[in-house]
């Protein structure tokens, strides 16, 4: 699947994100991860607090939906902004992964 085949309003449960930095170098970003339903080396927009406080390489799960920006492009979102679980969070929630 490409990030032209997804669609707005759809949503995925449980997807893999990895804490970067991104392309410039200067703030932290979470990106999907290879091996998933959802492309790889997407980012998605989530709660800033809690990426600033996990180190980078940090692995996530996350609930997200897919959106469109008013010029047209699509991007993926925490369903839940505050939602940024670490894989060992979500299993202690959600119970195993």
């Amino acid at each position: 699947m490409k990030l032209e085949d997804l669609v707005e309003g759809q949503e995925f449960y449980g997807v893999l994100g990895q804490l970067v930095r991104d392309h410039d170098g200067k703030r932290k970003r979470v990106i999907t991860t290879e091996g998933q339903v959802i492309p790889a080396g997407i980012y998605i927009e989530c709660s800033k607090a809690v990426r600033e406080a996990n180190e980078l390489g940090t692995i996530f799960k996350i609930n997200i939906g897919v959106s469109r920006k008013p010029v047209g492009v699509l991007y993926l979102h925490s369903l839940r902004k505050q939602e940024l679980l670490t894989v060992n969070e979500w299993s202690q929630k959600y119970g195993r992964y």
